[in-house]
């Protein structure tokens, strides 16, 4: 079985647009499925992205301590290997203290210390020097990662409409 940590772009997006809690409330109850049986998760830093919004994924996110995990010893070393790699990989000083001011460094290294799968809707772009994504410092330390809707897929699960309410 794979197992997932979620980025706030993963949460955040797809109750923008395409799994809203209103229209695909499926989406949601299985991520509580899912992190029932451990398969899925996130990082306590992601809640507080989370928190400075003004929609509904507030709510949702403060009814699921639980959901987001403190960081532990072994999350805390890989977050001081991704230290070391941002400040030697050629990023200007202040593109690698952004990146550490919130919560994507910690995601990666629980996915890192974990062995989980990142999910993220950030994509992989080459050669940029203007921010630290996520899927550069995946693949940088051999972390699998995947988007919201490829989670989705990879494991199977299936959004059928139940009933239309008029």
């Amino acid at each position: 079985m794979t197992t997932y940590v979620i980025d706030a772009s993963s949460l955040m997006e797809p109750n923008k647009r395409y799994y809203a809690m209103d229209i695909c409330p499926g989406f949601w109850e299985w991520l509580d499925k899912a992190h029932a049986v451990d398969q899925v998760c996130s990082v306590e830093e992601v809640r507080d992205e989370i928190k400075k919004g003004d929609d509904e994924l507030i709510t949702w996110a403060k009814e699921r301590g639980g959901f987001f995990l403190s960081r532990d010893n072994a999350t805390q070393e890989a977050l001081t290997e991704i230290n070391a790699w941002a400040y030697g990989a050629g990023y200007e000083r202040q593109v690698v203290h952004d990146f550490f001011d919130g919560a994507d460094p910690v995601l990666v290294a629980f996915a890192l210390a974990h062995e989980r799968t990142v999910v993220t809707e950030e994509v992989l772009t080459r050669g940029q020097l203007s921010k630290i994504k996520i899927p550069r410092v995946c693949q940088e330390f051999g972390v699998p990662w995947t988007s919201a809707v490829g989670m989705v897929r990879a494991e199977g699960v299936r959004l059928v409409l139940g009933q239309v309410l008029e």
